[in-house]
């Protein structure tokens, strides 16, 4: 089933997973606010819990909010990759990551997508954690099809 930027916007907020393009892959998409949104993606993947997600954001402004310290050349790796498909893995403050998320690290994955449809996404739902969209162990979808 296709939906619209709002329909997804609404899903995301009330809990429930969506699959969004992403500059690589499709994505399973899940608010970082929502333990019970972000457990639906491991069921729905079959994915192992020790397996963590990367968390999904607009800006560096809104990484910096979760860490407790940058690596050296953050800002110099962030202005050259990003938005694109470079995940960063960086020190958190654990309290305000849901265990979920981290696999219970404390570390995070970030990354900043170039897809216009997930930053717009993500400009209303806030933070995103978003997995490809495939069974786990299986070939990630490329196309709505390969979702559907």
């Amino acid at each position: 089933m296709r939906i619209n930027l709002e329909q997804a916007i609404s899903k995301i907020q009330l809990g429930e997973v969506v699959a969004i393009p992403t500059e690589t892959v499709y994505g399973l998409a899940a608010s970082l606010a929502l333990p019970e949104a972000i457990q639906l993606i491991f069921d729905l993947k079959k994915r192992p819990l020790n397996n963590p997600l990367i968390i999904h954001v607009c800006s560096t402004s809104q990484i910096k909010e979760y860490t407790s310290e940058l690596p050296p050349d953050f800002d110099r790796l962030a202005d050259f990759f990003w938005p694109g498909p470079l995940t960063m893995i960086i020190p958190i403050q654990c309290h305000l990551v849901p265990q979920i998320v981290r696999a219970n690290l404390c570390t995070a994955g970030f990354r900043i997508p170039q897809h216009p449809l997930a930053q717009q996404l993500m400009h209303f739902t806030g933070p995103l954690v978003m997995p490809s969209a495939n069974l786990s162990g299986k070939p990630s979808a490329t196309s709505a099809a390969h979702v559907e």
